[in-house]
């Protein structure tokens, strides 16, 4: 049964994807790209595909999220994690997607017409080109974009993988803040060495304070990410505290 309802979750997530995708499309005349049309068919793709798994998503201080632009940081450990965070989001909330995405045709098609951004990670090239996409939607389209500093998934029972400097040198220049998430349980229900992820389980997102950037320079980039990423682990050290 888990593993029917596993694959069942799968099948929805690429075929109910491309429903998605083109429902977006459609969407795109009525406010162009990541239009508040297009973001709602991104949440309730998110979550009919987690009510399939039957993950169970509590989300702890949710109102400490920016109203306005930010840069969103999180923990990164199984594939689960953008759809917990996809449906716990609010706003004009854009990703950023690693390259290898963009062979889902019918999902990558439907994330460009919503403005989330691939990158090659093996490229600086294309690393610096994201970082000034991502820029010009955080300046121009009050945007919150989502980063994964730690570039892939770290393993469910190893420490964290180390943080990358990019969301927190964008942060610093559009002097927006930082909204750091501890992602707690994902790995639990699906994960990452596994295709199909576990029926049930119950994921937990921390919505942790925000860091303002206000003031801050080039030089400070280094001890912004520290203090983020710290924030971070010491939340994921107790992941039952309130």
């Amino acid at each position: 049964m888990a593993l029917l309802r596993g694959v069942t979750g799968l099948l929805w997530a690429f075929f109910g994807g491309g429903m998605a995708t083109m429902l977006c499309f459609v969407a795109l005349p009525l406010g162009g790209r990541g239009n508040r049309y297009q973001l709602m068919i991104q949440r309730v793709w998110a979550k009919v595909t987690l009510w399939i798994f039957g993950i169970q998503l509590r989300i702890e201080h949710r109102d400490r999220l920016p109203k306005g632009s930010c840069i969103v940081v999180a923990n990164h450990c199984s594939n689960l994690d953008i759809f917990v965070l996809m449906s716990a989001l609010r706003g004009d909330v854009r990703f950023i997607a690693k390259m290898e995405l963009m062979a889902l045709v019918p999902i990558s098609l439907g994330m460009w017409s919503i403005g989330h951004i691939f990158v090659r990670r093996s490229s600086r090239r294309s690393g610096r080109s994201a970082i000034l996409q991502a820029e010009d939607q955080v300046r121009h389209s009050n945007a919150k974009v989502l980063f994964f500093p730690e570039g892939t998934r770290s393993l469910p029972d190893g420490p964290q993988l180390p943080w990358r400097m990019g969301a927190f040198a964008l942060a610093v220049a559009a002097q927006v803040p930082v909204q750091p998430i501890a992602v707690v349980g994902t790995a639990n229900c699906w994960p990452p060495n596994q295709l199909f992820p576990r029926a049930g389980g119950e994921v937990l997102l921390h919505f942790l304070p925000p860091v303002e950037t206000q003031g801050l320079a080039k030089g400070d980039r280094l001890q912004l990410k520290d203090q983020v990423a710290a924030c971070v682990t010491e939340r994921l050290k107790s992941p039952t505290q309130a």
